[in-house]
């Protein structure tokens, strides 16, 4: 009875003081991606993938400006290739900011 009564405040204290919280959890929706414009620097083609990700979000009809934020997002990654200039995809799980 103790264990339980301790996993418990445990479980609240996590949701309370900056933990995620199940209704944070399900406002996220299925992954998007996005391919951003091509650079020659690589920090460039990665923020332009993240823009590309972020307008592909806000212009999505079930998603909109509420989840078009990077930080909020979940499962987030940003993949790069580079041939002649660098070409990066942003990939995350939009969520309500």
């Amino acid at each position: 009875m103790r264990s339980l009564a301790l996993a418990s405040a445990c479980s609240f204290a996590l949701v309370a003081f900056g933990g995620i919280s199940a209704e944070a959890q399900s406002a996220c929706r299925d992954r998007v991606m996005a391919k951003g414009e091509p650079s020659r620097i690589q920090l460039l083609a990665k923020r332009n993938a993240r823009n590309a990700w972020t307008e592909k979000v806000r212009n999505t009809k079930r998603l909109g400006e509420e989840y078009a934020n990077w930080k909020s997002a979940r499962d987030s990654r940003i993949d790069c290739t580079k041939e002649q200039r660098h070409v990066c995809r942003a990939t995350a799980r939009p969520c309500k900011a």
